[in-house]
Formats: C-alpha cells, structure tokens, sequence
C-alpha cells in the first residue's frame, strides 16, 4: 500500500517520498529493509517502525546501528547480444530497465557484431535492473541468458543470448 514518507537522517536533514510503496511481507518473505542511496553514493538504512508527522507523512529515522554501505555498482555496461544459434545481433536496442519503477537506467544500440555499450544514469544496486532487448524493427526478444562475462569497479561486461 503505497504511503508518502519522510526519511530522517542522523543530520536532521529529510528526504520526502510521494507514495512510496511500503507492502506488507507477501507469501512470508519479509520486504527488503527500508534504504535509501544518498547523492555521494552510500546505502542508509532506517528503522522499520516510524511516527506521523502532522503533515500525514510517516517519517523514519536513519538506524545508526547499521553501518552506511558503499554502493560499488558498476555504471558502464557492455557486451553482446547473440541470438539462441550464437549469431551476433545486429542493430539491436538494448535497455537497461529498474525493475521496481520501471525507470530506464540506459540504452544503446548494438553494432554489425552485436556489441553495445552504454554507460547507466544511475548508482542503484546492481540486482535491480533487468534488460529488453529489441530488433532494428521494433520486435521484442525474448532474454535466454544474461551472463556476466567480467566484472571490474569501472565497468560490467555481459553476455545476452536471446530468442529472435
């Protein structure tokens, strides 16, 4: 059930949040816990419960007993798109797509050898995202694997098979 919230840091400073989706644990798996990625790029974590402010926002604080994390995602992405006979794909869109609001992270096109490379306009987490991929006429593929093929602090390099 989507609920406007105000975060609270150790600061005093706040961050205010129009309908932020708060849903109950659903099939008993609990809901990540409440985090925030902050503008230089660390993970704040605040308490599960909360007040309500007398504007109607439910404010929670930021737990000071759990450390800040770095967020290490990397923000270029690369690689290729082959087909399911591992032919290269050429002139395909490839998006990096949020899979929580939808929101497109990157895009790019592949080359005459099914590379592509994008850079993400974004620090969020790295399990987050998922990719659509589309031929140069607009037809949806469908994703068989996405692989990772190297990792370094600057970048990802991928591997996307696809079904054309």
């Amino acid at each position: 059930m989507p609920v406007d919230v105000r975060l609270r840091y150790l600061d005093g400073t706040t961050e205010t949040h129009v309908r932020l989706d708060l849903s109950e644990p659903a099939n008993g798996v609990l809901r990540q816990p409440l985090q925030t990625l902050d503008g230089e790029g660390w993970w704040r974590s605040f308490r599960d419960s909360g007040t309500v402010d007398a504007e109607g926002f439910a404010v929670f604080e930021e737990d000071p007993t759990i450390p800040r994390i770095k967020n290490s995602a990397p923000r270029n992405l690369e690689g290729t798109v082959l087909d399911n006979h591992g032919v290269p794909l050429a002139s395909a869109n490839v998006a990096v797509i949020d899979r929580r609001d939808g929101e497109i992270l990157g895009q790019a096109s592949t080359n005459d050898v099914g590379h592509f490379q994008l850079a993400a306009a974004t620090l969020k987490d790295r399990v987050s995202h998922h990719y659509v991929i589309t031929t140069r006429n607009g037809m949806s593929c469908d994703l068989i694997d996405a692989s990772v093929v190297k990792e370094t602090d600057e970048a990802k390099m991928v591997e996307l098979r696809v079904r054309s």
